[in-house]
């Protein structure tokens, strides 16, 4: 029997720009509605060991931009946050063996950014077995729309039998 976990990425205050500002509140919408056997957060955190921080970026280091953004908050408070300082959700340390105690199979991806955090998160859940749904409506790209598209074009390609889901 299939298990699926909805993995929230990265919805935290720094990538939470005006152009996305709707985000968090779609996402919070589809978890009261949607039935998940689990749902997790990861957060991205920049720290002095990251290949980020090793190439001049300083940014979302510590509180409030590491923190997730406030519509959802609460929310995530009541499940588990994986912390991570790269782009994929699931080098995220202790969200495998999560996902594998819980016996998940399947999994759903939301958050930002499409065109990278989703991108390479739909990559290695793939690579590591998972069948992988993209929920499009509940991703962006702080980047803009055309980034948010891109990325889910060459999701679609590179892994064109993903199951994605464009209406809610």
């Amino acid at each position: 029997m299939s298990k699926t976990a909805l993995v929230v990425v990265d919805v935290q205050k720094f990538f939470i720009e005006p152009a996305i500002a709707n985000l968090p509140a779609k996402i919070k919408d589809w978890v009261k509605k949607a039935k998940y056997d689990e749902i997790v957060f990861t957060k991205f955190i920049n720290t002095i060991n990251s290949n980020f921080y090793a190439h001049g970026w300083d940014k979302c280091m510590d509180s409030p931009d590491t923190d997730i953004h406030p519509d959802l908050a609460t929310l995530s408070a009541e499940m588990p946050v994986f912390e991570k300082s790269g782009f994929s959700a699931f080098r995220a340390e202790g969200l495998m063996d999560y996902l594998k105690r819980k016996n998940i199979t399947d999994v759903h991806l939301c958050g930002t950014d499409t065109d990278a955090c989703v991108l390479a998160s739909a990559y290695d859940a793939f690579e590591l077995g998972f069948k992988v749904k993209v929920l499009e409506e509940l991703c962006a790209s702080r980047n803009g729309s055309d980034y948010h598209e891109m990325g889910l074009n060459i999701m679609r390609r590179n892994l064109g039998f993903m199951d994605t889901n464009k209406k809610q």
